[in-house]
């Protein structure tokens, strides 16, 4: 659950102990699907499109998305895809 005063990606740092936001950017197999599990406990309209797009393209490098479903599920599907949780 995401708290009105911290955004989509502090929240993510700070659920997986990274001293700074772009610690998440390095982050590798285990890292990620443990990421995408932080994601996944966030419900899409707990945070406005524009933070799931800002989380989108920092993390991945993706163009936005037109809801935050769909940005939510590219985000997910790109930290941990099926088959990919480990490694």
């Amino acid at each position: 659950m995401k708290t009105p005063e911290m955004d989509l990606l502090d929240l993510c740092a700070c659920r997986l102990g990274c001293q700074y936001l772009s610690d998440l950017r390095g982050l590798q197999g285990w890292q990620r699907a443990q990421l995408a599990g932080v994601l996944r406990d966030v419900a899409a309209g707990e945070a406005p499109l524009r933070e799931w797009n800002d989380a989108l393209g920092y993390l991945t490098g993706e163009g936005p998305a037109a809801s935050p479903e769909e940005a939510r599920a590219r985000l997910i599907g790109r930290l941990a895809p099926e088959g990919r949780l480990s490694g």
